[in-house]
């Protein structure tokens, strides 16, 4: 339905129009009335009018002056002068005006029904046409940032048939040749974040910044999101001063409206379509480097970390003490090999063997572990070799955490004895058992012992292993004398202890 204003200085006119047709048969739902320009001005101010029905000649304001202001504040307004003058300057004025229709007076009825007919007619169809934009504008608008994902992961695929690619895509979405510079950016939320790889909160932000007048640099670009939860951020038209100063903002605002530290991974500059699959794969072992440098960063792609691997043997015949680990750690920080999800791998293992063999319950899965960086995981092994009893204990003589150590990480080998014990930390037999007491206020053999039943309580309750099973993995080679001696020092037998205590 549609509202129309009458305009006219004659009272008679007015009300012979209001009151003899019919407007609700034509859809017209409310009839307002003004005897000059000035009033028609204030009622639009504060009333949506979508035809105005004025003289031409009045006072205060004539018809041509007050067109002239609808024109200029609402545009869609439809007006449709009368007069009963047929002055070609009038003429001429309505024409400039984009007035729909010019009736003279006096006023024929029908034709002024035929008249407004005519353009309620047009105001549907614009109607129409506006809300079909608007469906298409809003449907455009709400798969933007769904397409714009789709091409962004799409363009990192190895092998992706871009005939076909540009067929689905182009020109509506996808637009960008070969004819310019592109780069990619991986941006890895870090471990310490409170963030799910789910959250589309990362992405949002992502987009929002770069297409804000608060980024200086405007660019091109297309960003998804991985199934790993990272960000791939696809940039055209890019240089290597823009990319340093976009990532730090990026970074920034990340960090301000989320609360969230990431780690920013970045290609090489390309010249085609073509190397995006390698430049994403660049950009995310650039990411990969955080394991070395920490998080938090903006790591760009080198060359030298194409292939420098870890010798294949090398955890293999570490051994496992103090000594070695540390080492091991510090061959790691200098030589810093490529092959980083390997390395994790082997550090796991050895993660494991100290957590059992330090007695320790509270193993980290993997996939908690595999986020740390490798300063983190050096704290953490580290700190489990110094957790159990009184190794941390700062009172003790060196050489005595020494042996507690060896005795920690070597309880299951059978041979262990007070001589293996003295000869790794150089200390005679008799004054290592001199020292120990004193120190410990218990023997050597009496540590081992302890050692063995707390692991064989832990592997009562927490496994089903057999007796001699379990007799084996604590370095004891008889059953019977490890029942015997389990009994001695806890009170039950191992039986007893497996059903009658609670997990």
């Amino acid at each position: 339905m549609f509202n129309l204003l009458i305009v006219d200085d004659e009272k008679l006119t007015r009300e012979g129009l209001f009151e003899n047709i019919n407007w609700s048969g034509m859809n017209i739902s409310e009839v307002y009335t003004a005897p000059d320009g000035k009033e028609a001005l204030a009622l639009m101010k504060n009333t949506r009018i979508d035809i105005l029905l004025c003289d031409v000649k009045m006072p205060h304001m004539d018809g041509i002056e007050l067109a002239s202001n609808v024109r200029e504040s609402y545009p869609e307004c439809k007006i449709i002068f009368l007069s009963g003058y047929s002055d070609k300057e009038y003429l001429k004025s309505a024409i400039s005006l984009k007035v729909e229709s010019y009736i003279e007076k006096p006023i024929d009825i029908s034709e002024i029904t035929n008249v407004i007919s005519e353009t309620i007619t047009q105001l549907k169809n614009a109607n129409l046409k506006k809300q079909s934009d608007d469906l298409l504008l809003s449907g455009l608008v709400e798969s933007f940032p769904l397409v714009n994902q789709e091409i962004a992961l799409g363009l990192i695929s190895p092998g992706l048939n871009y005939d076909t690619f540009r067929a689905k895509y182009s020109p509506l979405y996808f637009s960008w040749d070969n004819n310019s510079l592109f780069a990619v950016l991986c941006i890895h939320p870090d471990r310490k974040s409170l963030y799910s790889k789910n959250s589309k909160d990362l992405i949002n932000v992502i987009y929002t910044f770069l297409e804000s007048s608060s980024n200086p640099l405007p660019i091109d670009f297309f960003a998804g999101q991985t199934a790993g939860g990272d960000i791939v951020l696809l940039i055209n038209n890019a240089t290597g001063n823009a990319l340093e100063t976009m990532s730090s903002l990026l970074k920034e605002v990340i960090t301000e409206k989320l609360q969230l530290s990431v780690t920013i991974g970045v290609s090489p500059l390309c010249h085609s379509l073509q190397e995006l699959p390698l430049a994403y794969e660049q950009s995310c072992k650039a990411v990969l480097q955080s394991f070395y440098l920490g998080a938090g960063q903006i790591i760009a792609f080198k060359n030298d970390l194409r292939g420098k691997k870890l010798p294949v043997q090398y955890f293999e015949n570490l051994n496992i003490n103090l000594d070695s680990t540390l080492r091991a750690f510090s061959f790691l920080e200098t030589e810093q090999f490529s092959d980083i999800e390997n390395i994790k791998k082997h550090l796991y293992i050895l993660y494991k063997n100290m957590m059992e063999r330090t007695l320790n319950n509270n193993l980290l899965p993997f996939e908690e572990f595999d986020q740390y960086n490798l300063a983190e995981i050096r704290e953490l092994i580290l700190e489990g070799m110094r957790a159990f009893q009184t190794l941390g204990n700062d009172l003790y003589d060196l050489k005595i955490k020494e042996a507690i150590h060896f005795v920690l990480w070597n309880y299951n080998n059978c041979d262990l004895s007070v001589k293996t014990i003295a000869d790794h930390v150089g200390l005679s037999q008799n004054y290592l058992c001199s020292l120990f007491k004193q120190n410990t206020n218990v023997t050597v053999n009496d540590f081992i012992i302890q050692v063995r039943m707390e692991k064989v309580k832990k592997l009562l309750k927490c496994t089903d292993l057999r007796l001699y099973e379990i007799t084996e993995k604590v370095g004891i080679t008889d059953p019977n004398y490890m029942s015997a001696l389990f009994k001695r020092c806890c009170g039950q037998t191992p039986s007893q202890y497996r059903h009658s205590r609670p997990m």
